[in-house]
C-alpha cells in the first residue's frame, strides 16, 4: 500500500509546473541554425527543472562524423515495364572468311541433248604421195617367133616402162641418174645397122623449184649421148605425186616430151642403152623430176 501510494504521488508532483527565470542563458552548444543565426530564448520549468529556449547566436557546425557501416542490402524491388526497342546500331565490320567447307557430292548427271545438226562436208584433202614402184617380176618365157616383118627390118629389140615414176631431188643433183623402175634396153647384136629410137614424157614438180632438169638416151657400151633435152626457167611445176593426164585441163605442170632417133652401125656384141635424168641443183628428198611412157627400140636395117 505504501509504495503504490508513493508511486502516485511522483506521479502527480511531475505533472506541476515549476517558476523559471524570464532569462535562460544562451544555449552555445545544442544544434541550431547556421552559423550567424540567433533565435527568442524562451523556457518552460516543471519540479525537477527548467528546459529554457531563446535566441542566441548560432555556433560552428562541428567536423563530420565518420559515415557509419552499410545497412543489410534491401529486398529487390518489384521488376519495372520494358521501355520501348531502342533504334538499330549501325552495322559492324564484316569478320574474316570462314574456312572452306567440304565439297558436296556431285549431281545427278542431266539428260543427254538433243544431238546437233551435221555440218558441212570439209574441202577434198591434198592427194597424197605416190607410193614407191613394185619390185619387178621375172621375166616370162620367151614367146613363139613371129611373123616375119616387112622388108627392111631385120631384127627388133625394145624397153617400154609406161609407169609415171618419181625421182628424188638431191639423188639427181648434178648426175644423171635413171628412175626407181629403169627405162634401159640390152641385146646381144650381129654387125650391122639399126635404127635406134626413144621418147619419155618428163615434168619437173614444185620440190624441184627452179632448178634446170635434164633428159638424155645414153648408149651406156660406147660411152657416148644420142640423145639429149634440157629446160630452164619459166616452166610450170606440177605437183610432187602426179603427171596430169589427159582429161586433167586444169592440174598444174608442164610436160616435155623428149623423143629422138638415130642409124647406128654396131660391130656386134652386147649393147646397152638407157634414158637418163638430171637436176642442175637440189637438196630436197622429195620427188623433184618425174618421168612416163618410157621406151627405147632397136631395130636391124640390114
Amino acid at each position: 500500500m505504501r509504495v503504490a501510494g508513493l508511486n502516485a504521488l511522483l506521479l502527480a508532483l511531475a505533472a506541476l509546473p515549476m517558476a523559471c527565470a524570464d532569462a535562460a542563458p544562451e544555449d552555445t552548444t545544442s544544434d541550431g541554425p547556421e552559423l550567424g543565426q540567433t533565435a527568442q530564448a524562451h523556457s518552460s520549468c516543471w519540479w525537477w527543472g527548467c528546459s529554457g529556449t531563446g535566441s542566441g547566436t548560432q555556433g560552428p557546425t562541428g567536423p563530420t562524423g565518420p559515415t557509419g557501416p552499410t545497412g543489410p542490402t534491401g529486398p529487390q524491388g518489384v521488376q519495372g515495364q520494358a521501355g520501348p526497342q531502342g533504334s538499330q546500331g549501325p552495322q559492324g565490320a564484316m569478320g574474316p572468311p570462314g574456312a572452306q567447307g567440304e565439297m558436296g557430292p556431285p549431281g545427278i548427271a542431266g539428260a543427254t541433248g538433243p544431238a546437233g545438226a551435221t555440218g558441212p562436208a570439209g574441202a577434198p584433202g591434198a592427194t597424197g604421195a605416190q607410193g614407191p614402184e613394185g619390185v619387178a617380176g621375172p621375166e616370162g618365157p620367151e614367146g613363139p617367133e613371129g611373123p616375119e616383118g616387112p622388108p627392111g627390118v631385120v631384127a627388133s629389140f625394145y624397153a617400154n616402162v609406161e609407169n609415171d615414176q618419181g625421182i628424188v631431188g638431191s639423188t639427181i643433183s648434178g648426175t644423171f641418174g635413171q628412175t626407181p623402175l629403169p627405162a634401159t634396153l640390152t641385146v646381144t647384136a650381129e654387125p650391122g645397122t639399126y635404127l635406134l629410137t626413144w621418147s619419155a614424157e618428163v615434168m619437173r614438180t614444185s620440190a624441184g623449184g627452179a632448178a634446170n632438169f635434164y633428159a638424155r638416151l645414153l648408149d651406156q657400151t660406147g660411152g657416148t649421148t644420142l640423145g639429149f633435152m634440157r629446160h630452164g626457167l619459166g616452166v610450170e611445176n606440177g605437183t610432187n605425186g602426179n603427171i596430169p593426164d589427159d582429161p586433167e585441163f586444169f592440174a598444174l605442170g608442164d610436160l616435155f616430151p623428149f623423143s629422138g632417133s638415130a642409124v647406128v652401125t654396131l660391130p656386134g656384141g652386147t649393147r646397152t642403152y638407157r634414158l637418163e635424168y638430171a637436176l642442175s641443183s637440189s637438196s630436197s628428198s622429195l620427188q623433184a623430176l618425174r618421168a612416163q611412157h618410157q621406151r627405147i627400140t632397136l631395130l636391124r636395117l640390114e
